[in-house]
């Protein structure tokens, strides 16, 4: 497999064990309507027939490489970056799907934006037990030029959304393989210090929320949410009602799975410095009663929060 020919697109497929559903997001990649592109798949230590099924794949555009050891899906998209050969990067997930146009529209928009536009990203869909809405609300996601100050309070653009100029990388460096979670967002958050990015209106990506996916892992957000904001607390003490906004988003993550001292600690923490924040007081009030109680009033307000969301045509049919 490969191809001499350097592609405009270098498309970055990292995955571990899900040989039983690696085909779907593969099919997807290839079966574009644009199709200057080479796909890097990255093994990332499976221990499955991942290496079989993606040998029976007939395409000269796919590039195979495995690691030994499961090192994580930043080491992973790393590897994929220091193989790829293409002007523009894209990033697919093994769990994940494109609409075909996907490449095509990106492409055709990061080729019209100006010189410090060095991302382009699109809505996606979110797939949940066969409920499909948006991953993020339009209104949140849809943002074009500076938006350093954007990505401060909170991530709003999912990986496989985005296309990317190689020479961000080049200026700001790899994903960072610490982190457990979030280094899509710390990656926006060092690139959006140096580029601008630009917002496509198109659903163009299917995010299918499975078990075992990442966002489904609490414990490995606080983790990475302590990380980001010590890593980043500069920045986030010029703006320190963020810095709160942060440590009460850090509370609540804490107090969903029964940390309620340490998630307090975080309250009191965004209290100093935001003390008329309601969601704040309610938050610790509510922990108050133990983390039972806890998550069913918080799934209940979420519960209802999703029925306001379809009432407003945000969710797809």
């Amino acid at each position: 497999m490969g191809n001499s020919k350097e592609p405009t697109v270098s498309v970055i497929l990292p995955t571990f064990n899900r040989a039983n559903i690696l085909r779907r997001s593969i099919d997807s990649v290839l079966g574009q309507t644009y199709s200057d592109f080479e796909l890097i798949i990255v093994d990332d230590g499976s221990s499955d027939n991942t290496a079989e099924l993606v040998a029976g794949v007939n395409d000269p555009r796919i590039k195979y490489i495995k690691h030994e050891n499961n090192s994580g899906l930043p080491a992973a998209r790393n590897t994929g970056l220091k193989h790829a050969r293409g002007r523009f990067i894209a990033f697919q997930d093994d769990d994940d799907q494109w609409l075909e146009d996907r490449l095509k529209v990106q492409v055709s928009l990061l080729n019209k934006t100006d010189e410090d536009t060095g991302v382009v990203y699109c809505d996606s869909i979110k797939m949940e037990q066969g409920v499909k809405s948006y991953l993020y609300s339009p209104s949140r996601s849809g943002k074009s030029g500076d938006l350093h100050h954007d990505f401060l309070m909170g991530n709003f653009v999912t990986v496989i959304a985005t296309l990317v100029k190689r020479e961000c990388f080049l200026k700001v460096g790899n994903f960072d393989e610490s982190l457990p979670s979030f280094e899509d967002w710390d990656m926006w958050l060092r690139i959006s210090k140096h580029f601008k990015f630009r917002y496509s209106d198109e659903p163009l990506v299917i995010v299918h929320i499975t078990e075992g996916s990442m966002t489904a892992d609490i414990s490995k957000i606080v983790r990475a949410r302590k990380l980001i904001l010590q890593k980043h607390y500069n920045e986030f003490m010029q703006n320190r009602k963020l810095l709160a906004k942060n440590y009460v988003q850090l509370a609540c993550e804490l107090y969903s799975i029964g940390r309620m001292s340490e998630g307090r600690a975080y309250s009191f923490k965004a209290l100093r410095i935001a003390p008329f924040d309601l969601r704040n007081i309610i938050y610790t009030a509510l922990s108050l009663l133990g983390k039972s109680c806890f998550v069913k009033i918080l799934s209940a307000y979420k519960s209802l929060k999703n029925s306001v969301k379809r009432k407003n045509h945000l969710f797809y049919k």
